[in-house]
């Protein structure tokens, strides 16, 4: 019994001791009245097994490190009508594009070309002793060229006017004339690379603490989960987010959404239909 318990891999070993200390005070009792001979739990031995492999309902709201579609559409409604609006063209670059977030922060204007949607991916931002600096990218497959749907390149466009308002208000002309950073202070400073995190930690999720929870570099696997979804093969996948190894687009693509693992056993269910 004890290890059938253990072999349905639900409980937690300090669950089935408690189960096996309950069970052998109820047999002991048994053993004094007479009922049995002897506590068949006395020399019961509770089998190892590592609680990483244990299932807990913990799991549930921990294993999927991704949104699903309707979780992004939802996110992105709530940042344009709650967050600073450079924060939801942000947001809506990570999750419309899959960069990672020291790309998103290093690009500049003359990275993004408005008339065919193209951005140069070629640099990242990096913080070294304190100082922010833009670095090559680590591999040769993350200098690309991705393209921009319409409504993100909207975005970035009235974006691109309100800081170019703030750098005439500020005296910074000049400055705005020299290519300044996407996403910068108007005294053309860099945003620093803690920003998205603490946006989201507080001042999204703690007003929605019922969202479910991912990071920022979790967006994009959630872009990358998205485009498999909507039927991106695995070699597109792999340009677009500038993998240098298969096996990393392979890992993110094994994690189907539930959204696309449902329909695919819906639609096997109406196939076997008689």
């Amino acid at each position: 019994m004890i290890n059938d318990l253990v072999a349905t891999e639900l409980y937690k070993r300090s669950t089935i001791q408690n189960f096996k200390l309950y069970a052998s005070i109820i047999f002991k009792y048994c053993l004094k009245q007479e009922y049995i001979v002897k506590n068949p739990m006395e020399y019961v031995e509770i089998p190892k097994v590592s609680n990483d492999f244990l299932y807990t309902e913990a799991d549930k709201t921990t294993e999927r490190k991704y949104w699903l579609k309707d979780e992004v559409i939802s996110f992105l409604k709530l940042a344009k009508s709650e967050l600073k609006y450079f924060d939801y063209v942000m947001f809506r670059i990570l999750l419309f594009s899959g960069l990672r977030k020291g790309e998103l922060q290093a690009l500049h204007w003359s990275d993004i070309n408005f008339m065919n949607g193209e951005v140069i991916i070629a640099k990242t931002l990096s913080e070294i002793d304190g100082k922010y600096i833009l670095q090559k990218p680590k591999t040769a497959s993350s200098k690309r060229i991705i393209i921009l749907d319409k409504e993100t390149l909207s975005a970035l466009e009235e974006w691109r006017q309100q800081l170019k308002e703030e750098y005439f208000a500020f005296g910074n002309r000049k400055l705005w004339e020299n290519d300044p950073p996407v996403f910068s202070e108007p005294d053309g400073k860099y945003f620093p690379l803690s920003h998205l995190n603490n946006v989201m930690n507080y001042n999204f999720y703690l007003h929605h603490p019922e969202f479910h929870r991912i990071t920022i570099h979790q967006m994009r696997h959630t872009h990358a989960s998205l485009l498999f979804e909507s039927g991106a093969s695995l070699k597109d996948v792999q340009a677009k987010l500038g993998h240098s190894d298969m096996q990393t687009t392979m890992n993110i693509y094994t994690h189907v959404t539930e959204t696309k693992s449902k329909k695919t056993m819906n639609d096997f269910a109406k196939f076997m239909e008689i």
